[in-house]
């Protein structure tokens, strides 16, 4: 299924450990039973113009310790592997960038279907959840529109794709940040998300991955209670007293009020010692 989706003729390397597979493969498959003549069948179709080798498994054939000690195959792999030019191309960045375009193409294709076809029609109906979007297509992917062209940053932070929230490419997208950047909280993981990507209903899918997250749930820190201390002799009374006049006792348990009550007053008496309100008041 992969080969057909990527619609172009790949390499296939295969990693196997036993010497009976590969007696199955080379023989012909008209030699076994059908179980095994299928499968044969099904892999020489997918590998015939790949390579296989046998991976020996050598403490299991046996092998002394001071020869293991000096197994050049055992401690550096076999030679071939070590020049991997000469059996399987590396994979770049721009290679896995246009994978996950690849992806993303297919997810739009299934789930904004409509909107893509109103996009290129050059409107989007105002029933539309993508409406306030402002959607626009870059390189047939449904991007966030927005009047951001001017602003000093990445051209995937200006027209981030658009994702639906249902869709399993959208966990699996915001699951790889979740993961690359050590386990985030909710609000930083959509922050990092929305470097490139713009999942429908963010907080909501942020919230639920970092929710069934095991690493987040055994590292969530048990936040302690501070014990109250014992209440004065005047809060135990259950009467309540209500006098007119001077109170003869006052209690705060924050000394910033009163810092912030001598502040106003003191603002307050050396305005009414001015020149200005002393005459405003005498002649009112």
């Amino acid at each position: 299924k992969v080969k057909a989706s990527l619609k172009q003729e790949t390499k296939g390397v295969f990693w196997v450990d036993s010497t009976i597979l590969l007696y199955w493969i080379a023989a012909n498959p008209s030699r076994w039973k059908p179980f095994v003549a299928n499968r044969r069948y099904s892999i020489s179709r997918i590998g015939h113009n790949g390579s296989m080798y046998l991976v020996k498994t050598i403490i299991s054939r046996g092998m002394s310790p001071s020869e293991l000690f000096r197994s050049e195959l055992w401690w550096d792999g076999p030679k071939w592997l070590r020049h991997s030019n000469e059996w399987a191309s590396s994979i770049t960045a721009p290679d896995l960038r246009q994978a996950c375009n690849v992806l993303v193409r297919m997810a739009q294709a299934e789930t904004f279907a409509e909107e893509i076809k109103n996009v290129k029609k050059g409107q989007v109906k105002g029933s539309s959840k993508l409406e306030a979007l402002a959607p626009i297509l870059v390189a047939d992917i449904l991007c966030v529109g927005g009047r951001l062209q001017n602003a000093p940053v990445s051209k995937t932070r200006k027209h981030p794709i658009i994702l639906d929230p249902n869709h399993p490419l959208t966990t699996l997208i915001m699951q790889s940040h979740h993961h690359q950047f050590k386990h985030p909280a909710p609000q930083l993981l959509i922050s990092i998300v929305r470097e490139r990507f713009w999942p429908l209903r963010a907080r909501n899918l942020a919230r639920r991955l970092v929710h069934n997250c095991v690493k987040c749930f055994r590292s969530k820190p048990t936040c302690m209670e501070q014990l109250m201390g014992d209440l004065p002799p005047e809060r135990r009374s259950n009467v309540l007293w209500l006098v007119r006049g001077k109170p003869a006792l006052i209690e705060c348990d924050n000394a910033k009020n009163f810092r912030g009550a001598a502040r106003v007053l003191k603002e307050l008496y050396d305005l009414f010692k001015t020149q200005q309100a002393q005459e405003a008041i005498t002649t009112q």
